[in-house]
């Protein structure tokens, strides 16, 4: 059984389907049956890049996979199977956002026409589907009307290099690096509306001026739009954070506040509990399913909702203390490896 697999998402460096598709090349390529196949791939979204990436999902790739008598081929990033079918196909659609915040990402027609037409074969020339989440799954039936047999969950997984740093003085260092000074809540900054930044802000507005609180708000990413002027000396924009750094930012943290709107699986509240931070999230598409009991749940159109939450996860230290231990348990659910077996059972079931 020879499977290949579409590893061209690696390119663009730092995205989750990156991320995705690099853990999957780093757990399988020491074992003969996997293939990984590289190639043109949009990286700047321009139309040279477009043409090149078309024309080697269309004519390269499926020379490539008859060439290697390929038994099945996996593409991991949502679209990019060929027309031609030459052997079992199975597509990772991670969500539908594009789809559901078509104003934001799909601002033309052309734009919403090559979309929908690219996805619609992702969905109808796969044998098998995987997805994120059952929320996302739910949302593939939705849009698709697929019959669900055909779609596999397989959760993600939260990488071993996010732990609970304890060493106060690299804490202090590495806050120094970023212009962090004293106790902080840490949330994630993003010109993307449904990561409801603006929100997040109103949120802390609201704190800072009903309970004075001495917390800043420290933002993983740079400045975007125009802050509050009234919380410019309370907001501190981290811009990019180094890898090594970012689990030692995410320790220091008295809470992790991530209230976004729509996520099809969502990273972001595992990191910071497997670095032992208490969160508040969304109870708004897959957050729940993911994040269990072990978060504060919060209505993420509401920015009272939001404070308050915030309020009670800086104050109560026993609930504190039980959101960091319930959080340890729910990140061991969510490992590579087990990805990576869940994957293995979906190729064997290809080939039945």
């Amino acid at each position: 059984m020879k499977i290949s697999i579409d590893i061209r998402p690696i390119q663009t460096k730092g995205n989750g389907i990156s991320v995705y598709t690099q853990k999957i090349c780093n757990l399988l390529k020491f074992k003969k049956e996997y293939q990984f196949l590289n190639g043109f791939y949009n990286i700047n979204n321009s139309m040279k890049e477009k043409i090149l990436s078309k024309l080697w999902e269309e004519i390269i790739l499926p020379f490539k996979l008859i060439k290697n008598r390929s038994c099945i081929f996996h593409c991991t990033k949502n679209m990019g199977l060929p027309i031609m079918k030459v052997c079992k196909y199975i597509v990772t659609i991670h969500d539908l956002i594009p789809m559901i915040f078509e104003d934001e990402y799909l601002k033309t027609s052309l734009t919403k026409y090559l979309y929908y037409r690219r996805i619609k074969r992702s969905v109808y020339n796969s044998d098998i589907i995987i997805t994120d989440s059952e929320y996302s799954k739910r949302d593939i039936i939705k849009y698709f009307d697929v019959n669900e047999n055909k779609i596999r969950v397989v959760y993600l997984g939260v990488d071993n290099k996010f732990y609970h740093e304890d060493n106060i003085d690299l804490i202090e260092k590495v806050k120094l690096k970023y212009n962090i000074y004293g106790k902080y809540i840490l949330g994630i900054g993003s010109n993307e509306p449904r990561k409801n930044f603006d929100t997040l802000l109103k949120a802390y507005k609201h704190l800072k001026e009903k309970y004075e609180i001495q917390e800043k708000l420290v933002v993983i990413g740079k400045a975007w739009k125009n802050s509050n002027s009234q919380l410019d000396n309370d907001v501190i924009f981290t811009g990019y954070i180094d890898e090594s750094d970012l689990p030692i930012i995410y320790s220091g943290a008295t809470l992790f506040v991530y209230p976004s709107l729509y996520e099809g699986f969502g990273l972001p509240p595992l990191e910071a509990m497997a670095c032992g931070v208490p969160v508040v999230t969304s109870y708004a598409t897959s957050i729940p399913e993911i994040v269990g009991d072990a978060a504060i749940l919060v209505d993420p159109t509401d920015e009272k909702s939001i404070s308050e939450a915030i309020c009670q996860g800086l104050n109560n230290e026993f609930y504190r203390h039980e959101l960091i231990l319930q959080g340890y348990e729910q990140v061991e659910k969510y490992t590579w490896e087990r990805t990576i077996r869940e994957l293995e059972k979906v190729y064997k079931e290809a080939m039945i």
